[in-house]
């Protein structure tokens, strides 16, 4: 993706390869402003198998503003850095998405991202963001549904402003929200705010980064 605000939406990148960096996507702005810019929108994707040889086994990032929203990043392989996503001058955005089980030199996520209510493994600073197994039902088959024991289950934010792409339904076509969950007596229901729209098992929802999936 070079120079432009495109969209990519409910998209499915798995096995991709790449000899240098981006295994399946890389997005490349300008080197000045003036020149227009790269703001990419990611939303409701899943992103399993991909690998760089060099920075990001699933998407590059050079001098670029992509947002991604309600995705899972899972198993993806970089040779040198960032796995799952990596960054080059660029203010990356990431929200409601999940990054687990990649595989790399160093770590998830490489460069300056301002990530925000996902799932990192091991970790990630960021406003609600947690480190806990999402618990995927069979992501070596690619289901990247949500158990019902899942953490990540109504953990994320609500994604239906025009800032997150308007992301009313998942990936499968599936209106977002709460999902029910069985509640000791004295709990009260998620507030709607911070729904995140994973998906039970056997529901057909998935993870809130990639309900869907």
């Amino acid at each position: 993706i070079n120079v432009g605000s495109a969209r990519v939406e409910d998209c499915r990148f798995f096995d991709n390869i790449s000899n240098g960096s981006g295994g399946a996507i890389f997005t490349l702005g300008p080197p000045t402003e003036p020149e227009g810019i790269t703001a990419p929108l990611i939303l409701n994707s899943i992103f399993a198998g991909n690998s760089a040889a060099q920075l990001g086994g699933a998407i590059f990032n050079n001098t670029a503003r992509p947002r991604i929203v309600n995705c899972t990043i899972y198993g993806n392989t970089a040779g040198d850095a960032g796995g799952g996503a990596g960054n080059f001058q660029s203010s990356t955005s990431i929200t409601n998405s999940i990054l687990w089980d990649n595989s790399e030199a160093r770590t998830d996520l490489l460069g300056a991202s301002d990530v925000t209510f996902s799932v990192v493994q091991g970790g990630f600073s960021g406003t609600s963001n947690f480190g806990d197994d999402p618990q995927f039902v069979n992501p070596g088959l690619r289901n990247f549904r949500l158990l019902a024991t899942s953490p990540a289950i109504d953990a994320g934010r609500g994604a239906s402003s025009s800032a997150f792409g308007n992301g009313i339904d998942d990936i499968e076509g599936r209106p977002r929200g709460l999902d029910v969950r069985t509640l000791p007596p004295t709990s009260s229901p998620p507030s709607p705010c911070t729904t995140w729209p994973p998906a039970q098992s056997g529901s057909g929802h998935i993870p809130r980064g990639s309900r869907q999936p």
